[in-house]
């Protein structure tokens, strides 16, 4: 069988090729989150399996210090870099308070030179165990990416396969009398193989998250006005259609009113604020399922589902009010706004039909005075 000290000169090999791969990820990704800070991961990755395999027969102990060092690093790096790439809100100052703590404690007692079978067990949990564990919690628990399921998936397996080797190794130490010192010997040296293979692992799954999330900011920018951040109509007309046929939907539209004349005396920067004033207000009064876009110009279109046409008057008026609530200012100057509303049931199967309806509301609106709610009556 393959003794330990050959494993780790083989993942000496193997981390030195994430370490590349990952430094060169980071060279052609700079503006990626997560990505310098897994850089650091492999980059201590290395460094502890390649300068303890020198140090284990010259320097023993200055090897074991080098690499409980490096194993913190290794871990709080590793962490840090999916934490920040997956966007997920962690216990920052907790994550600081183990850094030093695991530092402090796996060199003491790496100092003091206490029984290898207690030490090394004990550095283990505190500093593989503990901080993965902490990350397979955050991921399940707090991760918003619904739009990567198989990635996040290949990337928690993984992290479980680490987490049980790490485990494995703990144990194989913990009881190396029992049953045989030869068994023991042979489950170190496979979890060591698990772990190198659980971080090539890992590396493919940070890869395809990037590769992932590069794809949907794509998508995201192709689907999205670039003024206001909603959705333009191309994307719109997408959602539209594939609305379910067996609940109720209302188009709203909306319509800026005056707004040539905030052009004409306050410039076009100011027009573009006002849009984009009109459209957080949008978004606030709206409901996470309600979607809303930009159709054009001064022109906002929504469609509401589940609901009755007394709850969109009522959402439509919500709006209305909350826009002249909500007062816009431009250097402490006062710059009106209101809104002409239409609203229309969606019942055709062009949905460009209904549309039309709410759209000849709205300018029953502007006709009937402005900064008021018309409703299409079948």
């Amino acid at each position: 069988m393959i003794d330990g000290f050959t494993i780790r000169i083989v993942f000496a090999v193997v981390t030195s090729q994430i370490l590349i791969s990952a430094i060169y990820f980071q060279v052609k990704n700079p503006e990626i989150k997560g990505v310098q800070q897994y850089s650091f991961h492999a980059l201590f990755l290395c460094l502890m399996f390649t300068l303890t395999a020198i140090f284990t027969n010259s320097l023993p102990h200055l090897g074991a210090i080098l690499n409980n060092i490096f194993f913190v690093f290794v871990s709080y790096y590793y962490c840090r870099s999916f934490l920040e790439l997956l966007e997920i809100r962690s216990y920052l100052k907790f994550e600081r308070i183990w850094f030093y703590i695991a530092i402090i404690i796996s060199t003491v007692i790496t100092v003091i030179d206490i029984s290898r079978t207690i030490r090394v067990p004990f550095i283990e949990l505190i500093v593989a165990l503990i901080p993965y564990s902490y990350l397979l919690y955050m991921i399940r628990k707090k991760v918003r990416l619904s739009n990567l399921p198989k990635e996040i998936n290949f990337f928690t397996y993984s992290l479980f396969i680490l987490i049980i080797a790490h485990f494995a190794y703990m144990n194989s130490l913990t009881f190396s009398s029992y049953p045989s010192s030869y068994l023991n010997n042979q489950i170190r040296n496979i979890s060591l193989i698990c772990i190198m293979f659980a971080h090539l692992s890992s590396t493919i799954a940070f890869l395809m998250l990037v590769s992932g999330l590069k794809e949907s900011k794509l998508v995201n920018l192709s689907n999205t006005d670039s003024l206001t951040g909603l959705l333009n109509r191309r994307a719109f007309f997408e959602i539209v259609e594939s609305l379910p046929s067996n609940t109720s939907h209302y188009f709203i539209m909306f319509d800026a009113d005056f707004f040539k004349k905030i052009n004409d005396k306050f410039g076009h920067i100011v027009g573009d604020k006002a849009l984009q004033h009109i459209s957080q207000t949008l978004k606030s009064c709206l409901s996470e399922n309600d979607v809303v876009a930009r159709y054009g110009g001064e022109e906002f279109i929504a469609v509401i589902s589940n609901c009755t046409v007394e709850n969109v008057d009522s959402i439509a008026e919500r709006i209305r009010l909350e826009i002249i609530k909500n007062k816009f200012y431009i250097d402490n100057i006062h710059v009106p706004i209101t809104l002409s509303i239409g609203v229309a049931k969606y019942q055709d199967s062009d949905p460009l039909i209904d549309i039309d309806k709410a759209d000849q509301m709205l300018y029953k609106a502007k006709k009937n005075g402005r900064n008021m709610v018309c409703i299409y009556s079948h």
